[in-house]
């Protein structure tokens, strides 16, 4: 509690990392390479690099801190609101999103239980894209998929490129907010992956919580106002924001 960056017991941060924050806790049987703080509660957890603190002077001994990456602005989002012309895809069945006249742009976008939805790629504009349970969304080139409020995938599900993409190729912008406020602590959650899902694809969530619950497997880059991230998730980066 009151600490920004909390190292729970048993974490292991690899050495060449650095854990930056204005208070830090580092528990015990954790292990973390350099630190920079401007306090630090140490329980116990072994530090193996650097100590570096204060952060608005960091002594000559440290490496100087370089942000060498400005997060972008979202992009014009115009999903379907007025119409509120949804698109669902019942449970068991594949269904390619219907592009008459090169329309990208719906409100809701459902995928029940258990179903398929593809992408042919290109720029798609969402008010909401909610995944079931053990269903994909698969892009066949390059996507760019813009969301008005909420992205919700359920436990295992799939977001990311078909045979062969990468997951720099798929791009996800989520504009809403966590609740009606938008309160750290409130729900739903800007953007929320179920546990168990598998994520190939960059997600921006800069109003918002970007929540990655237990043993998801990501892989992108993944930007949000907070990221939470669940235990047994492994994170893997392929960015589309940053070479």
């Amino acid at each position: 509690a009151g600490m920004e960056v909390d190292i729970a017991q048993n974490v292991t941060v690899e050495d060449g990392n650095k854990i930056i924050g204005d208070s830090v806790a580092i528990s015990s049987s954790a292990s973390v390479f350099d630190v920079y703080y401007n306090s630090l509660s140490d329980a116990g957890g072994e530090i193996s690099g650097a100590l570096c603190s204060p952060l608005d002077n960091l002594p000559e001994t440290c490496e100087a801190i370089a942000w060498d990456w400005i997060p972008p602005g979202l992009p014009f989002i115009n999903p379907d609101g007025n119409k509120k012309h949804n698109f669902v895809v019942p449970g068991g069945e594949v269904k390619r999103l219907p592009e008459e006249d090169n329309k990208r742009d719906y409100y809701d976008v459902v995928l029940e239980s258990n179903s398929v939805l593809k992408l042919s790629g290109g720029e798609y504009h969402f008010m909401n894209l909610d995944i079931g349970s053990d269903s994909s969304v698969i892009c066949e080139t390059t996507c760019d998929i813009r969301i008005q409020e909420r992205l919700y995938p359920g436990t295992k599900a799939y977001i990311g490129p078909g045979a062969g993409g990468f997951s720099r190729d798929v791009v996800i912008y989520v504009a809403g907010v966590n609740g009606r406020s938008g309160g750290l602590n409130e729900n739903p959650k800007a953007a929320d992956i179920g546990q168990g899902s598998i994520v190939h694809a960059n997600i921006y969530a800069p109003n918002g919580t970007l929540l990655i619950e237990e043993g998801c497997t990501m892989k992108g880059a993944f930007v949000a106002q907070d990221v939470v991230v669940g235990q047994k998730t492994t994170v893997e980066l392929d960015s589309f924001f940053q070479e």
